[in-house]
C-alpha cells in the first residue's frame, strides 16, 4: 500500500469515527446502530484510534473556542474596560467570527454537529452557562436573573433576549415600564414579579413563579398569575395552565425532581447537566415512567440512579457517551 493510498485511508476512517461520534450525539441512536458501532470499532486498531480522535476532536474544538472567549474577554487596563463597555459585544463577535473563519471551523461553528459545543450565537452572547453551572445576574433597575445550566442570553435594548437555555427573571418595576424577555417567536412582558423562560430550539415554555406576566406572540397574548404556564411555539400559542412551582423552579435549588415522567424526558434533561450524552435505544424503555429526584452537583450518579429506578444496563463509552438498553 503506497503513501497515498494510506493517507486517503486514514482520512476516510476520520471521517466514518467523526459520523458515528455524531451519531451517538444525536439522539436518534438505535440498538442495531449501537452493534454496528461496536462491530465497526472493533474492526481493527486504526478503527478504534479514528473513533477516539473523534471524541478527541470535540473536546479540542470545544476548548479552543472557550480559550478564545477567554481571551476576547479578559481586560488589560482601564483604557481596555472602557473602551469594551462602548462596543466590547461588537468586537468579541467580530473577532470570534473573524478567527473562526480564518481557521476553517466558521461553519463548524455556527452549525455544531450533533450540539458538540456552542454556536457561534451562544459563544458571543452576554451571559453564557456551562453544562452543570448556574449564574445570577443583577441586571440593575430592579430586575435579576438567574440562569439555568447550558443557557445563553443576551442584552436586547432595555431587556433581554433567550438565545437558549432558561432563565429565571425577578423584576420589581412599574407596570409601565415592564422588563422584555424576547424568546424564541415570542416575548414576555414581566413588571412586579417572577418568570421562568425556557427555550428549546424554536419551542418556549413560560411560568410565572409571581406576581403576574404578559405572552405575547405574534397577536396572540396571554396573561398568567403564579401557578400557571403557557407553552409556544413559533406556529402556535397554548393555552394558559397549571403549573407545579416546586418541580418549575426546583433547579434554583440544584434539584431536577420527575413524577411519573418518561424516561425519555428525564434523559433529556439530564443531558442539560452533565458532558457527553445519555442516549436510549430501546423504545419501551424510552416511555417507562421515572418518579426521582436528582441532585444537580451529584450528576455524575445519574446514570447509577437511572439503573436502580428502571432495571436499564449502561454501556460507558469515550467522551461521557453512555448507551441505555
Amino acid at each position: 500500500m503506497t503513501g497515498i493510498d494510506q493517507d486517503a485511508r486514514d482520512e476516510m476512517l476520520r471521517d466514518e469515527g467523526l459520523a458515528w461520534v455524531n451519531r451517538l450525539l444525536s439522539g436518534a441512536m438505535t440498538g442495531e446502530d449501537a452493534a454496528a458501532l461496536r462491530s465497526w470499532r472493533a474492526a481493527s486498531p486504526a478503527h478504534e484510534r479514528a473513533f477516539v480522535d473523534a471524541v478527541r476532536l470535540r473536546r479540542l474544538v470545544r476548548g479552543v473556542i472557550l480559550e478564545t472567549r477567554r481571551s476576547a474577554a479578559s481586560p488589560r487596563s482601564a483604557d481596555h474596560r472602557a473602551k469594551r463597555a462602548a462596543d466590547g459585544r461588537r468586537t468579541r463577535r467580530a473577532l470570534l467570527a473573524g478567527g473562526l473563519a480564518a481557521s476553517g471551523a466558521g461553519y463548524l461553528a455556527v452549525n455544531p454537529p450533533g450540539r458538540l459545543w456552542p454556536s457561534l450565537s451562544e459563544l458571543t452572547s452576554d451571559y453564557r452557562t456551562e453544562p452543570g453551572e448556574r449564574r445570577a445576574v443583577a441586571l440593575g433597575d430592579g430586575v435579576s436573573i438567574e440562569l439555568n445550566t447550558r443557557t445563553s442570553a443576551a442584552r436586547d435594548g432595555a431587556g433581554m433576549r433567550l438565545v437558549s437555555g432558561e432563565v429565571a427573571v425577578t423584576s420589581r418595576r412599574a407596570a409601565a415600564t415592564p422588563f422584555v424577555v424576547t424568546a424564541g417567536a415570542g416575548r414576555v412582558l414581566v413588571a412586579d414579579g417572577a418568570v421562568n423562560v425556557r427555550l428549546d430550539g424554536t419551542s418556549a415554555c413560560v411560568t410565572c413563579l409571581a406576581g403576574t406576566a404578559h405572552v405575547l406572540r405574534d397577536r396572540d397574548q396571554v396573561r398568567l398569575e403564579s401557578g400557571r404556564q403557557v407553552l409556544y411555539t413559533a406556529e402556535r400559542m397554548g393555552p394558559a395552565a397549571e403549573s407545579d412551582l416546586t418541580v418549575a423552579a426546583a433547579w434554583r435549588k440544584g434539584l431536577l425532581i420527575f413524577r411519573d415522567a418518561p424516561l425519555e424526558q428525564v434523559v433529556g434533561e439530564l443531558n442539560r447537566y452533565r458532558a457527553g450524552r445519555i442516549i436510549l435505544v430501546n423504545e419501551a424503555l424510552a416511555r417507562r415512567p421515572v418518579y426521582g429526584v436528582f441532585q444537580t452537583r451529584r450528576i455524575g450518579h445519574a446514570v447509577e440512579q437511572i439503573q436502580s429506578l428502571t432495571g436499564a444496563r449502561a454501556s460507558h463509552l469515550p467522551g461521557g457517551v453512555v448507551v441505555l438498553t
